[in-house]
């Protein structure tokens, strides 16, 4: 396969190829004719977690994790400031439910 870089950035490019490419041709032949020639077959290994598969997989997996902790600091927080509020003003309401009946 002949192509030539036509761009790039940071850790991505793009190549233009001078013929077409099918990912048929990628997997299935490519593969079909390293048996055939005897050469061993490499198949890709797989990851346990797909963002791992990605190539910023580290800094998104970060992300999501910072977002997780953030979130379940803030529910904590609001759980804990709503029976505050609970707790202060239930006890005005009571003594006004029980002066009202």
């Amino acid at each position: 396969m002949v192509g030539r870089v036509i761009w790039a950035r940071e850790r991505k490019f793009g190549i233009k190829t001078r013929d077409r490419i099918t990912l048929s041709r990628m997997r299935g032949r490519a593969v079909l004719d390293a048996a055939a020639a005897g050469a061993p077959v490499r198949r890709p290994r797989r990851r346990g977690l797909a963002v791992a598969a990605h190539p910023d997989g580290a800094r998104l997996l970060g992300r999501a994790i910072d977002f997780t902790i953030v979130a379940v600091a803030a529910a904590a927080l609001a759980a804990i400031f709503g029976g505050l509020a609970y707790g202060t003003l239930s006890k005005p309401f009571a003594t006004v439910s029980a002066m009202l009946k």
